[in-house]
């Protein structure tokens, strides 16, 4: 009976271990694929305001799905002083990925997806794409061999160029290799 108990308190453990990694077969390899951390102690996703620039970001919900809308009243002095991002993914070299941007703009909206080490030499890991989302929903796609291997990368949506509202509902970072 002794053993049966162990085992079961072992597949327990396996079975939350799994559930808390991310699955390629739905989400990707981003954590919080509905932004239900978004404002939370210890979130996930994070709105990165840099010095002289402004902008918020609230989750809700489009036609039934989670969404963030990200407000930024005024044009950034730099473009990259506003980013929606996520820290701490894992990438390795030379593996293609395709990050996935599924949003839309009350205007025309100018929009930089970047992936890039958080410690130093803080690399950028594929080249930057630049994107515009506009009013009808738009799914931005960024295909990139990474230039190396950390697990302190952040996958950002830098929304600083423009000035209004963007709603993302989507965003997703998978392995193509």
């Amino acid at each position: 009976m002794k053993r049966a108990a162990t085992s079961i308190v072992g597949l327990f453990t396996l079975l939350s271990i799994a559930a808390a990694q991310p699955s390629s077969s739905n989400t990707g390899l981003l954590l919080d694929p509905k932004f239900e951390t978004l404002g939370k102690p210890g979130a996930v996703w994070k709105l990165d305001v840099h010095k002289d620039a402004a902008a918020t970001a609230e989750r809700t919900e489009v036609d039934g799905t989670p969404a963030v809308v990200v407000t930024v009243p005024a044009v950034a002095p730099k473009e990259w002083h506003v980013q929606f991002q996520q820290n701490k993914v894992s990438l390795e070299k030379d593996v293609r990925y395709k990050l996935e941007v599924t949003g839309k703009a009350d205007q025309e909206f100018p929009v930089l997806l970047f992936v890039q080490q958080q410690d130093k030499p803080y690399a950028m890991l594929g080249p930057a794409v630049k994107e515009s989302l506009v009013s009808e929903t738009k799914t931005l796609t960024h295909e990139f061999t990474s230039k190396a291997t950390d697990s302190n990368v952040k996958i950002a949506v830098v929304l600083g160029a423009g000035a209004g509202k963007v709603t993302i509902s989507s965003i997703t970072l998978t392995r193509v290799n």
